[in-house]
């Protein structure tokens, strides 16, 4: 199991209307010159809470993707952990 964040209102829609994927990497854009990492990704539902907390994301919520920690996720520079591929949304972590 692997835990990232989201808008939630948006990924509580987008689990309504069928299956929803977190991205992995991406191409190169103006927000991402090096090319999208894939999104953020946490071991544990509590790392993900304290990241809302600390980044001030009030209307962002814990969710849970398909996937293991250690076969799906890679370390960027930062320290912080992103997806290697596009994995299944789960739904919201309790």
């Amino acid at each position: 199991m692997i835990y990232t964040v989201g808008h939630g209102p948006s990924y509580r829609e987008g689990l309504k209307e069928g299956p929803l994927w977190k991205q992995g990497p991406g191409e190169k854009s103006t927000e991402w010159p090096d090319g999208y990492p894939g999104g953020i990704a946490f071991r544990m539902a509590e790392d993900a809470r304290a990241a809302i907390l600390a980044s001030g994301w009030k209307t962002y919520a814990v969710f849970k993707i398909a996937g293991d920690f250690d076969s799906d996720t890679w370390m960027l520079p930062s320290g912080a952990y992103s997806i290697r591929r596009h994995l299944l949304v789960l739904g919201e972590a309790s």
